[in-house]
This record gives structure tokens, C-alpha cells and sequence, in this order.
């Protein structure tokens, strides 16, 4: 039996979400981005310190970058007020918060409210962590995203299936219920469109998190692709119906999808071990290979 896998370690930020997230508070505001590696677990003050951590954002007001300039290369920091680039090493990400203020009070407000960004991740974390080690559901995932991103998301299979849906507004469904199969599938208008459509099947190729500006409605999404075993099995799907899509939701949107994978692989184990306890022998027997008698006898006394 295949071993189950675990998630990866930590559902960690990047500047880009911080920075997303932070947008909604402040306007004049910037990002200055050299890479965007989901890496950062906390937030700490930048006051000339020689140990810097890449797993940290920096922050600091202009006066104290002047006095100690920022030399960590693939670093990342939030610079507040006027500042001279020049004092910031080449190869940082930053943030450039220039409307906010220098006070004790106001600097402190700004790194709760980061702190806040990284609690709630931390906190997203470990409620997927008990939803995979306690059997929890491909729908029990849903829910927590719709909650995590303000928006509603829905999980299909190869053949467009629902395999989950988050709460969604009612004249945002666009599913048929398959008399046949006994599941919901998305509607004929739309598998339509994507058959017509060359830009979605391109998308059926990709890795990691896209947005997609369907190219024949208004409709707009961030999608994963559910890939196992380099085969497709299919796509988690974040809806933007009640709050805007962001950039840095892209590496969110995978974390739920790698959950995703985890759950469907289980249910593949769980399917197989429930599967009727002679049809290895069956199978065995139309290949021409001789049963083992014991193992025979043993299967055999449980229908006795």
C-alpha cells in the first residue's frame, strides 16, 4: 500500500501577500518585489541588528535605514516614511510605506497589524493540519477557504464533477445535476465553452495557482490543477463574486490545493482497501496465476 503523504511543512507568507493585505489599510504604499518566496513566518523591528533571518520581515522607519542600512540580499523589509534606496542592498524585496506616520504609537499600530497578516495564516495552518489528521473531507477544506479567502471556491474532477463546493451566492451556480451518475457536473453551456475555448485549454497544462480572465464571460477565478502522479485529476477553483482577487493569493490557493491532493490520494487508498476482498484472486486467476491455497481458504471463510 502506498505510503500517505503529509502536507509540506509551514503556510508560510510572502512579501506579496503582506503586501495585499496592507494595501486595504494604506494608499500611498509600494512594492518592490526581486522574488516572491512563500517563506516568511513572522515580523521583527530592523534596528541595525547583524543576525537577519530570510524567514523575517523587517521593520523600520527612514531615519533608522539612514543610520543602518539594510545589507541582507534576498531579505525582506518595510521601509516607512522617506527613505534613500541606495541604503537598501540590491536583490531586497521591500515594501515603501511613505503616508505613514514616524510615531512610537504609529509604528506599533502598523506591526500589529502585520503580526495580525501572519496570525491568521498560522491559524489557517493548523485548521488544515486537524482536517487531514482527524479524516477530515474535501468539503470540510472548501469551507475553510471560502472563510479564508472571502470568496466562494468548488473542487472538480477529470470530468468535471463537483466534488465540493463551498456556501456561493445562488445565481453564481452553474451546475446540472447528472441523472446517471448521481453528481453534480458543470453545466452543459459551460464544458461548451471550454471545449470552443483554446486559452482554457491551455490552462489544463499548467502547475501552481493562475488567475484566469475567462476569454468568453465576465467570470474571473485563481485555479489550481490537482496533478498526482503526473496525471491530472482536477482543478480547485476560487471565484471572484464578493471580494477582488489578489496576487499573493496565488501561493495561498496551492497550499489549499496541495491539501486537496492529500484528501483525494486517501480516498483512492480508502476505495481500494474497501474493494470486494476476492478480486485480487480473480484477477490472479484470469492471468493464469495459481492463488495461494492458504490465502485462498482464509478469503473464502469469510463468505462461509
Amino acid at each position: 500500500m502506498k505510503k500517505q503523504e503529509k502536507m509540506p511543512p509551514g503556510f508560510f507568507l510572502n512579501i506579496q501577500s503582506v503586501y495585499d493585505a496592507l494595501e486595504e489599510y494604506y494608499e500611498s504604499i509600494r512594492l518592490f518585489k526581486e522574488n516572491n518566496n512563500s517563506c516568511l513566518i513572522g515580523v521583527q523591528y530592523y534596528y541595525g541588528q547583524k543576525e537577519l533571518d530570510k524567514s523575517y520581515l523587517y521593520l523600520c522607519d527612514g531615519e533608522e535605514l539612514e543610520r543602518h542600512p539594510f545589507t541582507m540580499k534576498e531579505g525582506y523589509l518595510i521601509v516607512v516614511g522617506e527613505c534613500n534606496r541606495s541604503h537598501i542592498v540590491f536583490g531586497c524585496s521591500w515594501i515603501h510605506m511613505k503616508e505613514a506616520q514616524y510615531s512610537a504609537s504609529a509604528m506599533r499600530e502598523l506591526f500589529n497589524r502585520i503580526q495580525e497578516i501572519f496570525s491568521k495564516n498560522h491559524i489557517c495552518e493548523k485548521k488544515i493540519n486537524y482536517i487531514l489528521n482527524h479524516d477530515g473531507t474535501v468539503e470540510d477544506i472548501c469551507a475553510l477557504a471560502r472563510d479564508y479567502f472571502h470568496n466562494p471556491v468548488f473542487i472538480h474532477d477529470t470530468y468535471y464533477n463537483i466534488l465540493a463546493v463551498s456556501e456561493m451566492p445562488e445565481n453564481a451556480m452553474r451546475f446540472a445535476y447528472n441523472n446517471r451518475t448521481g453528481k453534480y457536473t458543470q453545466d452543459a453551456e459551460t464544458l461548451n465553452n471550454f471545449r470552443v475555448s483554446k486559452e482554457y485549454k491551455k490552462t489544463l497544462l499548467t502547475h501552481g495557482g493562475h488567475i484566469w480572465d475567462s476569454d468568453f464571460d465576465e467570470s474571473r477565478c485563481i485555479y489550481v490543477n490537482i496533478w498526482q502522479d503526473g496525471v491530472y485529476r482536477g482543478r480547485f477553483i476560487l471565484l471572484e463574486l464578493l471580494s477582488s482577487l489578489k496576487t499573493g493569493q496565488l501561493k495561498d490557493a496551492e497550499y489549499f490545493a496541495e491539501a486537496i491532493r492529500i484528501l483525494l490520494e486517501r480516498r483512492d487508498i480508502k476505495d481500494n482497501e474497501e474493494q470486494h476482498p476476492l478480486k485480487g484472486i480473480v484477477q490472479d486467476a484470469l492471468n493464469g496465476k495459481l492463488p495461494d491455497e492458504a490465502n485462498l481458504e482464509m478469503q473464502l471463510g469469510l463468505f462461509s
